[in-house]
Parts: C-alpha cells; structure tokens; sequence
C-alpha cells in the first residue's frame, strides 16, 4: 500500500493560475481537501510574500500544516530536497525540474 506522508506544492502555477496569481487552478481545492482528509501534511513554497500566499488560498490555507514557505524559486528543489532528507524519504518527484 502506497500513501503520502507530505506534499510540497508551488503556489504559483499549481495552486493557483500561472497567468493571474488569483484564480484557483480547477480541481485543486478538492485535491487539497482530500489530501487532508487522508493524513497527508501539506505544505506550500512560493517566491511571493507569505501573506500575499495566505491570502489568495483563503480558507485553505488552514490545511497547509507542514507550512507556507517563501523562498527564491531557483532555491525551491533545494528546499525540497532538504525536508525529503530530513524525512528520510528515498523517492521524490523530480516533476519541479522541467
């Protein structure tokens, strides 16, 4: 049996459009949700402002307990890659290098 234990998600261009930084990318919301509701600890990494970040989630930014992190986007992997290792997790998606 296969589960998640946490996922990293870039704001912008995943949580919300790329084009306009507002609107919610169309299923995220529930994906969120569900996520949440089987135990996974979600977090969000973003190169804008923590509050700008809270803000457009709204409510949903209560689900994120694995935190709201503002980093510069070409330090983001690295990032990951450190809270991976710390988790001593073996397997991470590499979708963020494109």
């Amino acid at each position: 049996m296969t589960f998640l234990l946490a996922v990293f998600f870039d704001f912008r261009g995943v949580i919300v459009d790329h084009e306009n930084d507002r609107d919610l990318v169309p299923g995220i919301e529930d994906l969120l949700r569900d996520l949440k509701a089987k135990g996974t600890s979600l977090a969000v990494i973003s190169s804008f402002g923590r509050d700008f970040v809270k803000t457009q989630l709204g409510q949903l930014s209560t689900l994120f307990d694995g935190g709201m992190y503002t980093i510069p986007a070409l330090m983001q992997l690295e990032l990951v890659m450190f809270f991976a290792s710390c988790l001593r997790m073996r397997f991470l998606s590499m979708s963020l290098m494109q």
